[in-house]
């Protein structure tokens, strides 16, 4: 059985988790801590929640962490094969346990999706489905 990701505690409120990964048959990933200020070329995701279940299981800085099958989808098909792609998206980069984080990411986010090189929209639960 694999481990469970952890998330480790943000630094302070300047502080956020950015997603790195590139393409691969499963999703696997790693979870950067950065400063808004020091936060390199970045692409914010907003995307649909939409129903949280079946949670879907990804590897993330050597853990495994369940997520909805909205961003399941759109990390499979926004990857991509010859480079690593970075994504804020707020499920995943922000511990949803942690209220008092949560909080404070959600002040910070008109600020990162300013930063954001580009902004990724996903309304799509599946592609293939939708063709």
């Amino acid at each position: 059985m694999a481990t469970e990701y952890v998330y480790e505690k943000l630094p302070s409120s300047r502080h956020t988790r950015l997603l790195s990964g590139t393409d691969s048959n499963e999703i696997s990933c790693e979870l950067v801590i950065t400063t808004l200020d020091e936060a390199p070329y970045l692409e914010a995701l907003s995307y649909v929640w939409g129903s949280p279940l079946p949670r879907m299981p990804i590897q993330c800085s050597g853990g495994a962490i369940e997520i909805g099958p909205s961003l399941h989808n759109a990390l499979r098909y926004l990857r991509q094969e010859s480079a690593t792609r970075t994504l804020w998206a707020d499920a995943l980069c922000i511990n949803q346990d942690d209220v008092q984080e949560r909080n404070a990411q959600v002040r910070l986010m008109g600020e990162l999706y300013k930063r954001a090189t580009k902004t990724l929209i996903w309304l799509v639960e599946d592609p293939e489905e939708e063709a």
